[in-house]
């Protein structure tokens, strides 16, 4: 482990998952006993209201069977999903899901009432649904992974202490058929804790509508989650060219009663989002949000070091190779699917910052930057790496050139400066400041031509645009870019979850010369440039010459400090080669995936 890593902001010791503190919420009386888990609630149906087989008992969980879940639940899936019968999604239980909603109901302003919804459905050739995936506002406060379902939140009035409704989609009876189990009103109730269940069909529209037209009455808020402002941007007749299936008219029943509900309330005048107050919570994570995000981060862990064996061990290695050995080592290890398209860039390409084609042969001489996340239950990691190409020195290693390197440590010296930023009351707008400011000295040092840039804000500008034009780093969590709405300049807190990823993204066009016109200083030796000229690669013909360093890490903050979630993977450029000639050795086994700790402990063990 590196030295960095050892350390946090007052005794720079890592803390256990334990230490971090849980989501300041209201407690609420009984939660579970009334969101159906207790001993009163038993269910024997042999079959739902939308059609589907009641599962056989699962004696695993022991938990009763409810119909109409349409996911993962703890009576359709074994202990190595879900912990306890109380948990909703895996590691999230009903209490939790309660309580972020009455944490919720507390700051919503008097009379309001918010909106969210399903993610829509998207086809392909008309009607054939893409990869589906839930919306981050519906799955947090409902914790419904399912489409066609729209939820509801009054804040607390004369009578109620605050109030969810939660529709579902019509009752189909060739719905089972074609998509699988879908949201019924028992589970809506009795599964998901609403205090009301309706359908998306005509009748759920007048409830809906008469939700919000009593909170306009009172002078309430109508607050919209973006998928529901997306769904009254669209058109009605919208939904008349929606495919024809079971599926797509999920979707567009739910797209009407949104547009009921805001008709409801006296039209788009009266509306506005809901992300500033949904944004907050979702900041702070969770004991059990950050547990998620530690196996997320393990399991893609696993991937980038995949990833890394097939480009040491390539012959000849290529983009689409090593970007696919990431995906599948993350799919065989419990990812639900990526969070987002890798990146996988070599040599200049790597110089581009959401470079997505992978579809290139790497040559000898280019380093290879991966950018790469997976989802698991809803959680997502995000992780880069830059590695050294595929070549081997007079000593038999796998090494940068002396151009990479250069940029390399540079980023990498900026990063640990970064990292040691971090702690409670610390600023992520400070952090990116000094990245700014610290990535123009490097490159000053470097004598690159951004020699004034670090000098004064105006004159950052050209760094800004061109060699690092990106932020130091993103909350996450639900999304990869989780909670946008919250501001950088917030004073960080143990519990939130964000990233640190400075880079250096120079090229022959943008940086003329230096680095790039030596070409024993880019290609690493004089061989490997003979070589390059004899075989002539791009690079040695008059092609384009770069290089892109990025290096991420996902981090929470403790209470003493900060925890780097993905710190099994090698970092510091002399670990970065020695693992790489490891890999090369071992013939990319899995063995060499992590020779300094060991995989990442909280790697679930069925999954390791």
């Amino acid at each position: 482990m590196s030295s960095y890593l050892r350390r946090s902001v007052a005794s720079r010791a890592l803390l256990p998952y334990s230490r971090f503190p849980p989501l300041e919420m209201p407690d609420l009386s009984s939660p579970l006993a009334s969101l159906g888990f207790g001993s009163a609630r038993t269910f024997t149906s042999s079959s739902s209201s939308s059609g589907e087989p009641a599962p056989a008992a699962n004696t695993a969980s022991q938990a009763t069977y409810i119909p109409g879940v349409p996911q993962p639940s703890p009576f359709t899936h074994d202990q190595a999903t879900f912990a306890s019968q109380q948990e909703l999604n895996p590691l999230i239980t009903a209490d939790e899901f309660a309580r972020r909603r009455q944490a919720l109901y507390a700051i919503m302003p008097p009379y309001s009432v918010i909106v969210t919804m399903s993610a829509n459905i998207q086809y392909v050739a008309g009607v054939i649904p893409r990869h589906w995936r839930q919306s981050a506002d519906m799955r947090y406060l409902t914790g419904v992974d399912a489409p066609g379902a729209v939820a509801i939140f009054e804040a607390p009035s004369h009578g109620h202490s605050g109030r969810f409704t939660l529709f579902h989609p019509p009752d189909d009876a060739d719905g089972f058929r074609w998509n699988g189990t879908a949201l019924g009103d028992r589970a809506c109730i009795e599964f998901f804790g609403a205090d009301n269940a309706a359908s998306t069909g005509s009748s759920g529209d007048v409830h809906a509508t008469s939700i919000t037209a009593a909170a306009a009455a009172r002078g309430g808020s109508i607050m919209l989650c973006p998928e529901a402002r997306h769904a009254m941007a669209l058109a009605a007749n919208v939904d008349a060219y929606a495919p024809s299936s079971s599926a797509g008219a999920t979707t567009s029943h739910a797209r009407r009663l949104v547009r009921a509900a805001v008709a409801g309330a006296g039209g788009v005048a009266r509306v506005g989002g809901c992300e500033q107050l949904v944004h907050r919570l979702r900041w702070k994570k969770s004991h059990a949000e950050v547990e998620l995000l530690r196996r997320s981060s393990a399991v893609a862990s696993r991937g980038v070091a995949a990833a890394a064996a097939a480009l040491a061990t390539g012959q000849p290695p290529d983009e689409r190779v090593v970007a696919s050995s990431f995906e599948h080592a993350c799919k065989t290890r419990g990812a639900d699917l990526l969070a987002y398209p890798t990146v996988c860039g070599a040599g200049y390409r790597a110089a581009s910052v959401h470079y997505g084609r992978n579809d290139a042969r790497i040559l000898p001489h280019e380093a290879t930057l991966i950018d790469a996340g997976c989802e698991y239950h809803g959680y997502v990691s995000d992780i880069t790496r830059t590695l050294p190409p595929p070549r081997m020195d007079a000593g038999s290693r796998l090494t940068f050139t002396r151009a990479q390197r250069r940029v390399y440590d540079a980023v990498r010296r900026v990063h640990k400066t970064c990292l040691s930023m971090l702690g409670p009351g610390a600023l992520l707008r400070d952090v990116h400041q000094h990245s700014v400011a610290a990535l123009a000295a490097e490159l000053d040092a470097l004598g690159l031509p951004f020699a004034t840039s670090g000098r004064a804000p105006s004159a950052q500008a050209p760094l800004r645009r061109s060699a690092y034009p990106h932020s130091i780093g993103h909350w996450i969590g639900l999304d990869t870019h989780d909670s946008a709405s919250m501001p950088h300049s917030e004073p960080l807190v143990p519990g939130v979850c964000l990233t640190i990823e400075p880079g250096l993204y120079l090229d022959d066009v943008s940086v003329p010369g230096g680095v790039f016109a030596d070409d024993e200083c880019f290609f690493g030796d004089a061989a490997t440039a003979q070589a390059a000229h004899a075989a002539g690669w791009p690079a040695a013909r008059g092609g384009p010459r770069g290089v892109g360093v990025r290096l991420e890490d996902v981090i929470v903050i403790t209470e003493d400090g900060y925890d780097v979630l993905t710190r099994s993977l090698p970092i510091d450029a002399d670990e970065v080669e020695e693992w790489m000639l490891g890999l090369w050795r071992g013939g990319g086994a899995e063995e060499a995936y992590f020779p300094k700790d060991g995989p990442p402990a909280h790697l679930p063990a069925s999954l390791s």
